[in-house]
């Protein structure tokens, strides 16, 4: 009884501060869905982190190219998006590819700059 006791005390702080992160990524994910750049910011305030995967693989930014939202893009670049340009999701495909996939051209060609740009400053 005095182990769980312990465990408990030792594991409970790990799961609340997990399930805190998770509440506010959601919440990251439910502005960008919504289109609520407002949103996306009070997110970041309160501790969203543009590192959690999600849904098949992909990040929060693969999630922007579904919905064509080149402002909510901007902000998560500005958040470290950036950093991430070449992730794929489980079927390969990087957010330019899936903005170019769905049409959002404008999208598409903002991600290709900024893939171009850091190619450039990585060169250096």
């Amino acid at each position: 009884m005095l182990l769980v006791i312990v465990i408990l005390v030792f594991a409970a702080p790990f799961f609340l501060l997990e399930k805190w992160d998770q509440r506010y990524d959601s919440a990251l994910l439910n502005a960008i869905t919504a289109h609520d750049v407002s949103a996306a910011r009070q997110a970041f305030s309160d501790g969203a982190d543009m590192s959690m995967p999600f849904r098949e693989g992909g990040t929060f930014l693969h999630a922007v190219a579904y919905h064509g939202d080149v402002e909510m893009a901007k902000l998560l670049v500005e958040h470290g998006a950036a950093r991430k340009l070449q992730a794929t999701d489980s079927n390969g495909d990087t957010a330019e590819e899936i903005a170019i996939q769905n049409r959002h051209s404008e999208l598409a060609t903002y991600l290709r700059s900024l893939a171009t740009t850091n190619g450039a400053e990585n060169a250096k």
